[in-house]
């Protein structure tokens, strides 16, 4: 019964976090409608919604700065701070930022493969997943755009899920595998949609590995704002300029891309420090002996 209790306990922060990404757009859209309806009663609804389509990237990041601050708070004071001290693991190195940016590359033009394999077995699923982006605000490039997607949501949602939700499982008893899974499971469900929920599931995965990989929550930011920036922008440049087999040839260098980092990756051994800050350094695999 303890032990259930504490794996409970480690699915708190997604319970928080999601009910703000859940609660903070509906109490904006009700300030609008209360807003417009008393400028025009009659249009007031129309108009509320009509402006909250049109400033969704601006409700994205308000949306996760208000995420962001008991995510950030609890992270601080529950595990970086107490690790703070602690010099024994380097951190995310720069030179690191190559083959975790090229694996986020390889990565965005491998999952065609896979939204070719759910288009076949759920063509519905994957059509509203493809509505659900063009109408996101995701595609909206602007200066708002790069904090809604590129900056905002890799640091939220790594604090929340590879840094507290990973650790607290840990912490529970749970192995690095289970926990991993886990994490990256809630991290699925958070995406409240089933294509973006099987690809955030399997992104999950990674980016746990590459916090074990490289001791620092730092590598699963980097590779997420590479990937965000990747699936969003360049798939878009992409799209309007590649026919079907210059589409098909990046998915091929994509998957070959993704192996040959991966492989990088896995040879990557962490260099022991004596001095120097812990980089948010994430230590539940020394902490519990993987």
């Amino acid at each position: 019964m303890k032990k259930i209790s504490k794996y409970l306990y480690a699915c708190l922060p997604f319970l928080i976090i999601m009910g703000i990404v859940l609660l903070v757009p509906n109490i904006i859209v009700f300030f609008m409608m209360i807003y417009h309806m008393a400028l025009d009663f009659g249009q007031g609804t129309d108009a509320a919604l009509n402006a909250y389509m049109n400033n969704l990237n601006l409700i994205s990041v308000i949306m996760y700065t208000c995420a962001l601050i008991p995510a950030a708070l609890w992270y601080y004071h529950a595990f970086f701070k107490k690790r703070k001290k602690e010099l024994k693991t380097s951190s995310f190195a720069p030179s690191s930022i190559v083959p975790v940016g090229f694996l986020a590359l390889g990565v965005s033009h491998s999952m065609s493969l896979l939204f070719i394999l759910l288009a076949v077995f759920m063509p519905h699923s994957v059509d509203s997943y493809n509505d659900l982006i063009e109408n996101s605000g995701m595609l909206t490039y602007s200066v708002l755009w790069i904090f809604s997607t590129l900056i905002l949501p890799p640091v939220v949602e790594e604090l929340t899920f590879r840094g507290l939700t990973m650790n607290l499982f840990r912490k529970a008893g749970a192995s690095y595998v289970l926990a991993n899974f886990l994490q990256a499971l809630l991290f699925g469900i958070f995406h409240m949609n089933l294509v973006q929920g099987i690809y955030a599931f399997l992104l999950g995965l990674l980016m746990g590995y590459l916090v074990q990989k490289y001791h620092s929550l730092l590598a699963s930011m980097t590779f997420h704002a590479f990937f965000n920036f990747f699936g969003t922008f360049l798939m878009d440049l992409e799209d309007k300029y590649f026919n079907n087999y210059l589409s098909f040839l990046t998915m091929l260098m994509g998957i070959l891309l993704t192996g040959f980092c991966l492989y990088v990756i896995s040879r990557h051994k962490p260099s022991v420090r004596e001095h120097g800050n812990s980089g948010l350094r994430q230590t539940p695999y020394d902490d519990f002996h993987v």
